[in-house]
């Protein structure tokens, strides 16, 4: 439960009550006053807020008047006029409401009409409290006499409230909150793309904990190489979900959940949502989505290139996205990748995703991804293929540990350096790179980045034209690093007898 979220919910409570108590019998009072009557309170106060907050990404931006601990709904004039909705003398006022509102914004946006605003939140405020079981019958024949006093409200159902709005101010704290501001920013031809995903990052992010080193090594990733896919496996259930979303809630990241049982799961939902997001956050020129944005990844690609463009040499752009196993399949002729991810990412460009550990499972697209590459540098390249750039694929792959770029030349018997740097240049966007210590320097080393390439080369070896024989290679690496053991092994003399 956050503390946060309970202290403005009983604040605001209190007020209220404070405003109904008024001039009414000592009877009405202790109604009033009783603990059903302030959790029904709160409850609804609570229920209205979240669905404000949530109803439009660019509502988490202008409720924070109402969010703070000095909330603007427990000042005693706006207190008075919600008090109006159980009074039923007179309507409550949201142009006081409205204008108390604009107010207490540094930049309220020109064009939202805040008594608008403010009858949306009092409509939702007056519908929640039909909803519980102390203020239904004062509903029922519009007379605040007819308080169930003794109808309680389960504390279940009231820590839920208030655990869920808790989460949503944590949210609003983070970097999230630095990303949703951005995009309230933007065109309304824009925003009106981009998907809220929020209740659901603050529900998976809700007392989340542990798992640094991964976070470390991800981080590790974008900071050791210029761009790539870090693909996230995972068996069901083991919270890949809330690492996204907790990703996204620390660093602020573009990003695009699946979520296959509210069939948020199409190609189409992806790239509306990425492709508007990416707009809003690098302030790319379009007031609106290219009528093509769905069809396929031009689009998608065009804006990457440009937001590459803009960032610069030393820029990042991270996108998450969760669950590629839920994502709806695009046709298998098409040999496009799942949600028509990009084979090749420009420069600067990140993409974080996770999916379930199915190996029978994983996505094509990632298969004819990597084939696309091989087949077009093999292509290119020629007899220069076979000659150097195989052995130094090869070599990479049968040590599945991070070597020098001295290691590479010696267990693929390549000697020249430039040309093992061509090999890693033409294989950067699969490459991890780390720094690791020999002889008390700091040495660049090398390896394929995920597992999935080390079986996609693993599955050459049935190709007989690609002449791909990792068991010859691992052999010629056995051969040297023995080699290598022997020439520095003390020399021995013999025994005379």
């Amino acid at each position: 439960m956050d503390p946060i979220s309970v202290f403005i919910l009983t604040k605001i409570a209190d007020t209220i009550i404070g405003t109904l108590v008024g001039d009414s019998t000592q009877e009405m009072i202790s109604k009033l006053q009783g603990d059903p009557t302030k959790k029904a309170l709160k409850k609804a106060l609570g229920e209205a807020l979240t669905l404000y907050i949530t109803s439009q990404p660019e509502r988490k931006i202008i409720a924070q008047p109402l969010l703070r601990r000095k909330s603007l709904l427990a000042e005693q004039d706006i207190a008075n006029e919600l008090a109006q909705v159980v009074k039923f003398v007179r309507e409550p006022n949201t142009i006081l409401i409205g204008k108390r509102w604009r107010d207490e914004l540094d930049d309220p946006p020109p064009w939202r009409d805040f008594t608008l605003e403010s009858k949306l939140l009092v409509d939702y405020f007056r519908d929640e409290l039909k909803a519980t079981p102390t203020f239904a019958p004062v509903f029922e024949v519009a007379k605040l006499d007819a308080i169930a006093a003794h109808a309680e409200i389960a504390a279940e159902s009231l820590a839920s409230v208030e655990k869920l709005l808790g989460s949503l101010l944590s949210l609003m704290d983070s970097q999230f909150g630095t990303l949703a501001q951005t995009i309230a920013g933007a065109s309304i031809g824009i925003r009106e793309q981009i998907r809220d995903f929020s209740p659901y990052i603050a529900e998976k992010t809700d007392s989340f904990v542990g798992r640094y080193f991964l976070f470390q090594e991800i981080q590790e990733f974008i900071d050791t190489n210029s761009r790539g896919y870090f693909l996230l496996y995972g068996d069901p259930g083991i919270g890949k979900s809330a690492i996204s979303a907790k990703l996204v809630k620390d660093h602020g990241y573009i990003h695009h959940f699946n979520i296959r049982a509210e069939g948020i799961n199409k190609a189409g939902d992806f790239l509306r949502n990425i492709c508007a997001q990416l707009i809003a956050v690098y302030s790319l020129e379009y007031t609106s989505l290219p009528p093509e944005t769905t069809q396929d990844s031009g689009i998608l690609n065009r804006l990457l290139n440009a937001v590459s463009e803009k960032m610069g040499k030393n820029g990042k752009c991270v996108i998450v996205v969760d669950a590629l196993d839920e994502a709806e399949n695009l046709s298998p002729q098409s040999g496009a990748n799942v949600l028509f991810l990009p084979r090749v990412l420009p420069q600067g460009i990140f993409i974080i995703a996770t999916l379930r550990r199915e190996p029978k499972e994983k996505i094509q697209g990632l298969q004819n991804y990597y084939e696309s590459h091989w087949q077009r540098i093999k292509r290119e390249n020629g007899l220069d293929w076979f000659n150097y750039r195989l052995p130094v694929v090869l070599a990479l792959t049968v040590m599945k540990k991070p070597v020098s770029m001295t290691l590479i030349m010696e267990y693929s018997d390549v000697n020249d350096k430039r040309k093992v740097k061509e090999v890693l240049h033409d294989f950067d966007q699969f490459l991890y790179k780390v720094e690791i210590e020999y002889d008390g320097q700091l040495t660049t080393c090398y390896r394929w980045y995920h597992a999935s390439f080390f079986d996609f080369i693993g599955s050459k070896e049935e190709v007989a034209e690609e002449v791909v024989d990792l068991r010859k290679a691992a052999e010629r690496v056995t051969n040297k690093m023995w080699t290598d053991l022997m020439l520095d092994a003390p020399s021995s003399k013999p025994i005379r007898e």
